[in-house]
């Protein structure tokens, strides 16, 4: 084999992230290097193939017909060469890995400090963590299971329900304590925080408290997941709606307040989806029992 006559494997890596998650700034997340980092690397494997794989525009990011191609044949061989070397890995250390997906938001905020606690119960059980605002296409075989959160009417038998999504109103404890919300009206004296992945959310609120008329004239800020709006939130930056299972730890600690005003339940829940092919996988389904368990309490 002449290897001066493969494409640079980080592009390849690249060009296969955007085509998973949809776009570059997903696909970046996912890498954790900067959209710039990946735009680079999409233009030089565009540049060694003398091909454009991808139609950049102001509405997004879409493959070129050379492009959806080369992504059929990539994915298969990447996923091949992970799985043949997770398997390897396992074998040789004894730990099952699972690789799961996640919403960066519940991943970090919720997730990750508890996954001491599964290890503890499960040692021969490593979990694999990657972030996506998507349920995964399982075909492509490289995600064991994801949780996700989509319309509780949508999903398959193999969803595990694990939350409904009830939203709060909440502040930093000293910025409402010199401005306090007493009523759905006095937020009209705060910034608000909105969630750009969640755009309808102040709105729907705004509408339900009866300030609809009002909700264009709400100054704010706007990040991309809940993760960063919590942050923005307990930097004294604005109100935020946020998930209440989120930030349980930030409410006992009297970091954050939430005032005595109307919550919103939408129509969503957090639920873990399985890959087909996993459904009676032993480690797949420890961790669905641990997980369906240690939400139980959520709302």
């Amino acid at each position: 084999m002449i290897y001066n006559q493969l494409p640079p494997l980080n592009a390849v890596k690249a060009f296969d992230a955007v085509m998973r998650q949809g776009s570059i700034s997903e696909a970046a997340l996912t890498l954790c290097v900067s959209q710039s980092a990946v735009s680079r690397h999409i233009a030089n494997l565009e540049s060694f193939l003398g091909v454009m794989l991808l139609i950049r525009s102001k509405s997004g990011t879409e493959p070129t017909k050379e492009g959806k191609a080369f992504f059929e044949k990539i994915s298969v061989a990447l996923s091949e060469i992970m799985d043949v070397s997770s398997q390897l890995r396992a074998k040789q250390s004894g730990i099952q890995v699972i690789k799961i997906s996640s919403l960066s938001s519940f991943a970090l905020r919720w997730l990750v400090p508890r996954i001491e606690e599964f290890q503890s119960r499960h040692p021969n059980i490593a979990l694999e963590v990657s972030i996506s605002d998507h349920r995964p296409n399982f075909d492509l075989g490289q995600i064991d299971c994801a949780i996700v959160s989509e319309p509780y009417k949508n999903g398959n038998e193999r969803d595990a329900h694990l939350a409904f999504e009830e939203l709060v109103l909440v502040g930093e404890s000293t910025l409402l304590a010199e401005k306090p919300v007493c009523c759905a009206r006095d937020i009209t004296k705060h910034q608000v925080i909105h969630t750009t992945t969640r755009p309808e959310l102040w709105l729907t609120w705004c509408k339900k408290v009866g300030l609809a008329e009002n909700y264009e004239s709400l100054n704010g800020l706007a990040f991309q997941d809940f993760y960063i709006s919590i942050a923005a939130c307990l930097a004294g930056r604005g109100l935020a709606l946020v998930p209440s299972f989120l930030i349980n730890d930030e409410l006992r600690s009297g970091r954050l307040t939430k005032p005595d005003v109307e919550t919103l339940t939408t129509e969503r829940e957090y639920k873990l989806a399985l890959a087909p092919i996993k459904k009676h996988d032993r480690a797949i389904m420890s961790l669905k029992n641990w997980l369906v368990d240690t939400t139980k309490d959520l709302p």
